[in-house]
């Protein structure tokens, strides 16, 4: 060992304590990679297929594994709170030239389409990164979702949210040589810019070749990237299929695969008998049995219990499933023994998946307004701030909330704020009103003062969303 530690300290020179502890900081990096890496796959597994077999099975043996995938349920209702209603870009101020060219840009890049697939990837990995790429193809700028199992960063040891370098690395294979080729791109920051460098490794080659390098001509890197869930201290986030929920759902898939073996094997009776050989006994069932011996005996081997214990347990870990992945029940669609409820009650049983939605907004926003202040930017407009108007996504009793409305123009509230209330535009509903034709006379008496053209025109209102202020805290510009 001396003799190596010679000769390397001849080729290299000594490594001086410092650089020691730079391995170390480097090995212990690429281990929690790692470790990332793996979990990220595991849990695309257990959103695909919904957890591991909980009974082990032989060839040609019946199957009694039972696979409710909850994980998925989770991950799909939590990305349809988050982006499943439409959401609007504005850019603050007057500035409708802009917002059109920020709308086309979207519009594009299938908007709707690319925010699902933004937040099925962060319920499931923990973190959204999202580039903007420059391709003399498209009319306007690419915006891709990437694989957040391909990338990963380094940062300033100081400063967390400081990134110093994005690598994306995947497999693929080489169109002429046949064989497997592995890519990598990095964007390093680099004095005030980025420079983005392609490297690539043939077969099991370890040594990585250049085969580009270019300098992104702006100043902002051209990957964005978001939790999905705070993780304080830390620069990855918070997944929505956190190891606990996925050991909670494997247990209810061990439930309900253990209740299907049982049914399987007790479903039906079992007959048996003695006294008698099976030749004295005629079982078809178009036949009377008679056994012919007097000390013979013919019953039924039966199971005493309903599996009741069963259930209300399976129950109970669906439960507290919803509970600590806070996706209620009633969110996904079941409203079993809920009867009629009121707004109070909807805010009680919606409240935990609202203020996930709630904290993942703020997460998701902050990363897509300052990206589109940068696209903004690529569009020759600087300095332009960027806002969110988020539909509501609690659910809304259309009957109850023209209801409301009409009570709150009678105690003096105009329509103006009411329509705002509502999320609608109450100059383009004074244009439209103005076209239509009233369809009978005025009656003050029978509405406590409302007339009847205010009674339609609050009756036309369809309110899809409550107060925006009630929910974000602030109203749209």
């Amino acid at each position: 060992m001396r003799v190596l530690s010679t000769i390397r300290d001849w080729l290299y020179g000594p490594v001086l304590p410092t650089e020691y502890e730079a391995l170390t900081v480097d090995a212990e990096a690429v281990a929690q990679q790692r470790a990332r890496i793996t979990r990220v796959q595991e849990a695309w597994e257990v959103y695909a297929k919904g957890g591991r077999s909980p009974l082990r099975t032989s060839p040609g043996t019946p199957d009694d594994n039972t696979i409710v995938n909850f994980c998925r349920v989770i991950v799909d209702k939590s990305a349809d709170f988050l982006f499943g209603k439409s959401i609007e870009f504005d850019v603050v101020g007057e500035h409708e030239a802009e917002e059109e060219w920020l709308d086309e840009v979207w519009r594009a890049n299938q908007r709707e389409i690319l925010l699902h697939d933004m937040a099925v990837n962060g319920a499931v990995t923990g973190d959204v990164f999202l580039r903007v790429v420059q391709d003399p193809e498209w009319e306007y700028p690419r915006l891709i979702n990437i694989d957040p199992g391909t990338i990963y960063a380094l940062w300033d040891p100081d400063d967390i949210e400081r990134v110093m370098e994005y690598r994306i690395e995947w497999v693929g294979v080489d169109p002429e040589r046949g064989k497997s080729v592995s890519r990598r791109q990095t964007i390093t920051r680099d004095n005030g810019t980025w420079t983005i460098t392609d490297w690539v490794a043939y077969d099991r080659d370890t040594d990585w070749r250049m085969m580009g390098q270019e300098v992104w001509p702006y100043a902002w890197c051209p990957v964005f990237k978001a939790k999905n869930l705070p993780a304080p201290n830390e620069f990855y986030g918070t997944p929505d299929l956190t190891e606990d929920i996925i050991h909670m759902n494997d247990r209810v898939n061990f439930i309900a695969s253990n209740t299907t073996k049982i049914i399987r094997h007790h479903a039906h009776p079992k007959t048996w008998g003695r006294g008698f050989t099976s030749r004295e006994v005629d079982m078809a069932p178009d036949t009377v049995t008679i056994i012919h011996n007097t000390d013979g005996t013919l019953q039924n081997l039966e199971m005493h219990s309903d599996l009741q214990s069963s259930l209300n347990w399976y129950k109970y870990l669906v439960g507290g499933l919803h509970t600590i992945a806070r996706v209620p029940e009633v969110a996904t669609g079941r409203v079993e023994s809920l009867g009629q409820l009121s707004g109070v009650a909807l805010e009680i049983l919606y409240g935990p998946i609202v203020d996930k939605t709630r904290t993942k907004r703020n997460l998701y926003g902050r990363m897509l307004n300052q990206m589109n202040q940068c696209l903004l930017e690529m569009h020759g407009v600087s300095g332009r701030r960027c806002d969110i108007r988020w539909s509501d996504p609690w659910p809304v009793d259309d009957l109850t909330q023209a209801q409301i409305g009409i009570m709150h123009h009678s105690l003096g509230v105009s329509l103006h704020t009411i329509q705002d209330i509502l999320g609608f535009d109450y100059e383009r509903e004074e244009r439209l009103s103005e076209t239509e034709t009233p369809s009978g006379p005025v009656d003050t008496a029978s509405n406590n003062g409302i007339t009847d053209t205010t009674v339609t025109r609050m009756a036309d209102i369809r309110p899809s969303r409550m107060a925006r202020k009630t929910f974000t805290g602030t109203k749209g510009e």
